[in-house]
């Protein structure tokens, strides 16, 4: 374990984070989806199917219960945690106790030191990891060297956009050699209720009469090692890793049809634009994004997870909602941050999309126009729901 691990290390022994959960069958627990967690977004990691019934995970990085709450959540697959901090694995060893997961195995491990094991894993969850290490090319490589074949790896890095504000502060409180002890923290405080109105780190603040949990504090502005990414940096991390970019946790936040007004001169001159392009533009535009999820893939020439609906193989794909996709009735609908109406057809098309029926299928089962005409609404329609993360494709 290098030294900026260690360091790590001792913050989280200290200041144990994120908040752990108490009890995976409770509500707090379905409330919090582990982003990645294949009980919910299969479909997503592998359009063209899972590589196999009896899931290899790894959650790496596994903090105080994510291993355990995918070990939870998908019973047939065999799952391994690791992570720097003992206090996090003591926690996650009392869920599995609690909860009586047999299919769960913890190792204390700097994420670096998998390079070179002789396990392979299906999926590969690695959040909130890769941008406290001292060098993230290596532990996406180290990953990387243990991805099967079909694997996926899904993972989590800080976005630049929004944190510019968090780095002043952290710069800020180095060279006054502010400690992550009580007396610092206290002093983080009234630094924090002193912030101009202007000051970038405002975003990080909750509302009136909420405070920031010491753990959480220290983790957002004491941190011993932390970095972010623009999406072209991503991009760069991924591909400098020997991976292939297979896409966004949530098209919807890299994509002009829902984060740009189309009378907005960057709507036509996105026009041609390649995705990547796109999203860089969006990200930079609209400064929402407080990380990048995405999701990575050994390179393929065939690349059967790569969606798209040029030519006819769109119409065999098998459309599946996303889980957080909500209907509000009238038309209305709602996932997230996300809300919008759809007219009669396209609610057809919508409410169609189970997981099983062909786009092929559900066009003939809607009727009404001819043929082309309706194959044409789909085709938009299909496309606009995937560009804005509402839905996912099985294409195997």
């Amino acid at each position: 374990m290098n030294s900026v691990s260690q360091r790590v290390a001792a913050q989280y022994e200290k200041h144990i984070y994120p908040p752990p959960l108490d009890d995976l069958s409770g509500k707090a627990a379905r409330d919090k989806t582990e982003r990645g967690d294949p009980k919910y977004f299969a479909a997503h990691l592998w359009p063209e199917g899972p590589p196999r019934n009896n899931l290899r995970i790894l959650s790496a990085g596994c903090g105080t219960s994510q291993a355990a709450h995918v070990a939870y959540n998908n019973p047939d697959a065999s799952v391994t945690g690791v992570d720097l901090s003992e206090a996090s694995l003591a926690h996650q060893k009392y869920l599995a106790e609690r909860h009586g997961l047999k299919n769960l195995r913890l190792e204390r491990m700097d994420v670096v030191d998998l390079a070179g094991s002789a396990d392979r894993y299906d999926l590969i969850i690695c959040t909130g990891v890769l941008h406290h290490m001292e060098r993230p090319q290596d532990g996406l490589k180290a990953l990387a060297s243990v991805l099967s074949p079909r694997g996926a790896i899904y993972a989590m890095v800080y976005a630049s956009a929004r944190r510019a504000g968090v780095y002043f502060l952290q710069d800020l409180f180095r060279r006054l050699g502010v400690a992550q002890d009580a007396s610092g923290i206290a002093f983080v405080r009234k630094v924090l209720q002193e912030l101009p109105q202007h000051h970038y780190a405002r975003w990080f603040l909750p509302g009136p009469g909420v405070q920031i949990e010491d753990a959480e504090l220290v983790d957002i502005f004491l941190h011993v090692q932390d970095r972010a990414y623009s999406v072209q940096e991503v991009l760069d991390l991924i591909s400098g890793a020997g991976l292939a970019f297979q896409g966004w946790n949530d098209n919807g936040l890299y994509t002009r049809h829902a984060q740009i007004d189309p009378a907005s001169a960057l709507w036509s001159r996105l026009d041609g634009a390649t995705e990547q392009v796109e999203a860089s533009v969006v990200d930079s535009f609209t400064l929402h994004n407080m990380r990048h999820s995405f999701v990575a893939r050994h390179p393929s020439e065939d690349a059967p997870w790569r969606i798209g609906f040029d030519g006819k193989e769109w119409l065999k794909y098998r459309p599946v909602l996303h889980p957080s996709l909500t209907p509000l009735g009238g038309g209305n609908f709602r996932r997230g941050q996300f809300q919008f109406s759809l007219p009669p057809q396209e609610q057809q098309f919508l409410q169609a999309s189970d997981g099983r029926a062909s786009i092929s299928a559900i066009i003939a089962a809607a009727g009404q126009s001819a043929g082309a005409e309706r194959r044409e609404l789909a085709r938009a329609f299909y496309q606009r729901m995937w560009r804005l993360g509402h839905l996912f494709y099985r294409t195997g």
